[in-house]
């Protein structure tokens, strides 16, 4: 996050460091150019834009920015850095740009965005994967910067095009609350709208740039940029769901995909099964002949990378239970014990018993004993044995 100004003869030279920066680092390097409206620097020349804006003052303040403020400057990651500064000369930005860059992050972000030039509205999709569990609190920054824009700069001869330059953002002074779990392996996906009506932004030239700050440290945990109309991935991984893990002889079972990160490709491997393979998201039933138990895997791919998801022994195959019992006799007097032994076959783990006219009436036991019945006549036995 640069701070700049027309007036700051010594801010080119800090636009250039941040160009570097930013060619050297391709899609892991992101950045806003503000102009904050409390700045002398900022004040326009006669007839030139005014590329001064309210929201960023907050941020260019003492004691936040440290103890002192100056331009150029910035915030990198916001982080109070070893000189107990928050703000930065630009002899610092890409040594520390490059430590940031070296840690790993709790979180992967993508971005999605469109634009529609008949309504003139601007659709954003966020796209948050916890790869840790955050405790802290999280907020969000949604930004709009334009490209390409022309005005005197002191420092340079002639006009000068300003890169990255600051012009809405679309949530509070210091981010938005994310409300949703921010656990590990929770994906948070976050919706914006803006119109674009009476903005005299040229939209083609502008860019998008979301991060996440957590509230107990101030710093900002990672962040994602793209051009207005482009979008960007998160890594996927694979996951996947299927109907029943444990089925019978020539049952089929059904499988569905549970990925992050918008995959847009699926290799599915079904060990013992039919089809034996799939490049569907949702694949075909697949059907499983022989008994045994047998594993499942999921590769996924985005623009971003390649994930994949083994689960050995996964699918048990096995046979039905056959229910079958017999009594100590058959051919009773009224309150006489019968005890019932179950002969069922395939491994049966659970039973059920119903007596007709007996007391107790029913049972779950495997070899339910002491079976009684008060009245004279014929009753029927049934028993429902069940396996996975």
């Amino acid at each position: 996050e640069e701070f700049t100004g027309v007036s700051c003869p010594n801010c080119p030279a800090g636009h250039q460091v941040a160009a570097n920066i930013l060619a050297n680092n391709p899609g892991r390097a992101f950045m806003v150019a503000y102009h904050p409206s409390n700045s002398s620097y900022t004040t326009p020349y006669s007839g030139d834009p005014d590329f001064r804006r309210d929201y960023p003052a907050a941020f260019y303040s003492t004691p936040y920015c440290g103890s002192s403020r100056f331009m150029p400057s910035a915030f990198i990651a916001r982080r109070i850095w070893s000189n107990g500064e928050r703000i930065q000369s630009r002899t610092e930005w890409e040594p520390y740009c490059n430590t940031i860059m070296s840690e790993s992050s709790p979180a992967n972000m993508g971005m999605s965005t469109t634009f529609d030039f008949m309504s003139q509205t601007l659709y954003i999709t966020v796209e948050i994967y916890y790869t840790e569990t955050m405790t802290d609190i999280n907020h969000i920054y949604v930004m709009l910067s334009e490209n390409d824009l022309v005005s005197q700069q002191s420092g340079a001869s002639g006009p000068y095009t300003h890169k990255h330059t600051f012009r809405e953002a679309f949530v509070e002074q210091w981010g938005d609350p994310i409300t949703e779990s921010t656990t590990q392996g929770s994906l948070v996906t976050l919706e914006y709208s803006w119109s674009a009506l009476g903005s005299g932004y040229i939209m083609s030239n502008c860019e998008v740039l979301a991060f996440i700050e957590n509230q107990t440290t101030g710093e900002i945990i990672t962040g994602v940029g793209v051009h207005v109309g482009e979008s960007t991935y998160i890594e996927p991984t694979a996951d996947f769901t299927v109907d029943d893990n444990s089925i019978a002889i020539g049952g089929q079972a059904l499988f569905s995909d549970a990925s992050m990160g918008n995959p847009s490709s699926w290799e599915w491997t079904f060990e013992g099964g039919e089809p034996a393979t799939s490049t569907l998201q949702t694949p075909p039933p697949i059907t499983y002949n022989t008994p045994g138990q047998y594993g499942v895997t999921l590769t996924v791919t985005n623009p971003a990378g390649t994930n994949t998801m083994t689960m050995n022994n996964f699918m048990d195959i096995g046979y039905a239970p056959e229910a079958d019992f017999s009594a100590s006799q058959t051919l009773i007097m009224p309150e006489e014990p019968v005890d019932f032994t179950d002969l069922s076959t395939n491994d049966p783990t659970e039973w059920y018993w119903e007596f007709e006219g007996g007391t107790p009436a029913s049972s779950q036991e495997q070899n339910p004993t002491g079976i009684t019945y008060n009245d004279i006549g014929l009753y029927n036995v049934t028993l429902t044995a069940t396996n996975a």
